[in-house]
């Protein structure tokens, strides 16, 4: 798990690893953690690897 926090604001931002959706879900309920939304990652990528995409698609130079 990995939190992303603004205490001022009332955001709280976390990434779970689960098999599925409903498997999450179950989790959370089991903690009794409150979520407003749930949304699949299709990928993640370092800075460098951001870089090295946007330059290839001519993004940056």
């Amino acid at each position: 798990m990995q939190a992303h926090v603004n205490l001022a604001a009332g955001f709280i931002f976390t990434i779970y690893e689960a098999d599925t959706e409903a498997k999450l879900i179950e989790q959370f309920e089991e903690l009794g953690l409150p979520y407003d939304e749930i949304h699949e990652i299709q990928f993640s990528q370092s800075w460098p690897e951001m870089v090295q995409m946007l330059t290839h698609m001519g993004r940056l130079s």
